[in-house]
């Protein structure tokens, strides 16, 4: 079974905040994991021990 999650890269914000000295304002760019989403799908199957 396939359930979305919180993205653990951007933490559910779906940006990445770079602190730049040169750059008053902190760069904000979508987060390369879920693509500005803020979720990620992750399969419960693998998960599981298969034995």
């Amino acid at each position: 079974m396939i359930i979305d999650i919180e993205c653990p890269v951007c933490m559910g914000m779906g940006e990445i905040h770079d602190d730049d000295d040169h750059i008053n304002d902190a760069a904000e760019m979508k987060c390369p994991r879920c693509a500005g989403a803020g979720v990620v799908a992750h399969d419960l199957n693998e998960d599981c021990d298969d034995d």
